[in-house]
């Protein structure tokens, strides 16, 4: 049976037209989303793309982060009537009691302003997608956290994934990191 269920997850996520067929039924995600319906949505899009094991932590995330090995974190930029998600990332990439500060985190927004954006960015989010997003948009998404992740950069003020999108062969100006 479990043979059968990743192949089935292997089809369904070339179905959804991300261009490598992945075999994600040992990846196990967390989803940090107060809203049910949204998460339910982003469990139904990973189950039928092979995902097994997806828990939902709408309230203690950092929790669920340490009780399971999770591979993904999906969280919602509005987590909490507080606005959570900031910190929960920044919980995740800094803490010393985090399990894996490497873990690749997509944050999903309804509100793209860039003060959000960079907020979340500073933080260590890996990805970012916007709601309303369709099931190919998130795969492509996970496929790109899973398959091209980026190099992870610490200074005295961050510590998560590289937030330079490309290098720029043209740039003269001076290295602000250490070491390159």
């Amino acid at each position: 049976m479990g043979e059968n269920r990743t192949r089935r997850g292997a089809a369904a996520f070339a179905h959804f037209g991300v261009l490598t067929i992945m075999n994600l039924s040992s990846l196990h995600a967390l989803v940090a989303d107060e809203n049910r319906s949204a998460a339910e949505l982003v469990r139904s899009i990973l189950g039928n793309a092979g995902v097994r094991r997806i828990t939902i932590a709408p309230i203690d995330a950092f929790a669920q982060f340490q009780e399971h090995p999770i591979g993904l974190l999906i969280v919602d930029q509005s987590l909490g009537q507080d606005e959570q998600a900031i910190p929960l990332v920044r919980r995740v990439r800094n803490d010393p009691a985090s399990p894996n500060v490497y873990v690749p985190i997509l944050m999903l927004t309804g509100q793209p302003d860039v003060r959000r954006v960079i907020a979340a960015r500073d933080a260590g989010v890996s990805e970012f997608l916007v709601k309303p997003f369709s099931a190919a948009s998130l795969l492509k998404r996970v496929e790109a956290l899973i398959q091209q992740p980026r190099a992870f950069v610490r200074s005295s003020s961050y510590f998560g994934p590289d937030r330079r999108r490309r290098a720029d062969p043209s740039y003269r100006g001076p290295e602000r990191r250490g070491g390159k």
